[in-house]
């Protein structure tokens, strides 16, 4: 005849397995930022961007020290070119 459906209860302790334990595994040391002066040119780049599309633009004073940063990086990449082709 007619099939008892379960109450709302029911389904959802039927729907989720028992948790499993996770076998412990001792946990890695949280990745250290890395500071602007340690960066190099992709990775500037790369800070940038995410900077662009998280806040909004480069107005913040940790995206002036980015921007710094490139400009330095740039400027030295240019004199070593100037140095090898003399």
């Amino acid at each position: 005849m007619a099939e008892e459906k379960p109450t709302q209860e029911e389904a959802t302790t039927e729907a989720k397995p028992a948790p499993e334990e996770k076998p412990e595994t001792p946990a890695s040391p949280p990745k250290k930022k890395k500071k602007i002066n340690k960066m190099t040119l992709e990775e500037i780049e790369e800070r940038l961007k995410y900077v662009q599309e998280t806040q909004g633009g480069l107005d913040s004073l940790y995206a002036q020290h980015l921007l710094q940063r490139r400009e330095y990086l740039l400027q030295q990449k240019q004199s070593t070119k100037k140095s090898k082709s003399a």
